[in-house]
């Protein structure tokens, strides 16, 4: 009786060394596949994430583009104004807009198209049509020019200014195309006229620094 008992002991402690060795066994390997997984996992969440986050951006960029800038009979609008392009320009030159609401500034820049695809990489800025909501003494310097203000119905008003670029956009083979874009400068400000319930006044620019109070 004693050793048909003392075999059942043995038995049952060797029983549960097994399972206990078995289940550490079990759980360590448990353990480090679901932290393996759950690292995995998190990479791939983390570039899912990026990647619809730049998707988001780009779609933003896009949406701001088509509806901020667009063109209507073959004039060139921004949710500001409107500008009927010169002949000279002909299909020869591209837009770029740029928005910087927090700032008080919106730019249209005007690029000559084969100055901008030369292989020096000049760039082709011809010139830019600038707004802005405060006038400042420095805004008038050699490299721009006042053009006149928008005003609007419900009392705000921007200064419009061309600028000009300070280094050489061109090349030697785009130069005549380029200048010929260029020599516009003198009558964009006739051909600008507010949209939205804006009016443009072309005019002499603020004799004080201070501009207009809003």
């Amino acid at each position: 009786m004693r050793r048909n008992r003392g075999a059942a002991v043995l038995a049952a402690a060797c029983l549960a060394m097994l399972l206990v060795c078995c289940g550490k066994g079990d759980n360590s390997n448990n353990a480090g596949e679901a932290g393996t997984s759950d690292r995995i996992l998190s990479e791939y969440a983390d570039s899912d994430l990026e990647e619809d986050s730049e998707q988001e951006t780009d779609e933003a960029e896009e949406h701001t583009a088509s509806t901020d800038l667009f063109f209507e009979e073959g004039n060139v609008c921004t949710q500001f104004f409107r500008l009927v392009p010169p002949e000279e320009w002909d299909g020869g030159v591209n837009y770029h807009y740029f928005q910087e609401p927090e700032a008080g500034r919106y730019a249209l820049d005007i690029i000559e198209n084969s100055s901008m695809a030369a292989t020096d990489g000049v760039g082709g800025l011809v010139y830019s049509i600038v707004l802005y909501d405060t006038y400042t003494e420095e805004r008038g310097m050699e490299n721009s020019g006042y053009a006149g203000m928008l005003r609007g119905g419900d009392g705000s008003f921007y200064y419009v200014f061309l600028e000009f670029p300070a280094g050489k956009q061109y090349t030697d083979g785009t130069e005549e195309a380029y200048r010929r874009a260029a020599d516009t400068k003198s009558w964009i400000a006739g051909n600008i006229e507010g949209r939205n319930g804006y009016t443009f006044e072309a005019g002499k620019e603020p004799e004080n620094e201070e501009g207009e109070e809003k």
